[in-house]
């Protein structure tokens, strides 16, 4: 959550990207989605994983994808919401 806390402090920095580097913005709802066993989808490299194999995709696919994984991961039972963005240069 940004700006929900007025006292709280942010650090700043730059990122240089290339074509065809895409930024994932991503919210606990996602990495924090439980299995029955109560493992986390974030865990054990995930989603780094998923977006690495499929980074071939378009956006718009590469979402379905992450989506349907976690869905898939925790049962379609999503304890959080679950935003995601992804950016494309």
């Amino acid at each position: 959550v940004l700006g929900l806390f007025p006292h709280t402090g942010y650090e700043q920095a730059l990122a240089s990207f290339n074509l065809r580097d895409r930024l994932v913005l991503l919210t606990d709802g996602i990495t924090e989605a439980s299995n029955p066993e109560g493992e986390q989808f974030g865990d054990g490299g995930r989603i780094p994983d998923l977006l690495s194999r499929n980074r071939r995709l378009t956006s718009e696919q590469l979402k379905d994808t992450l989506l349907d994984a976690v869905a898939s991961f925790c049962h379609r039972s999503l304890q959080d919401d679950a935003a995601l963005m992804i950016l494309s240069l």
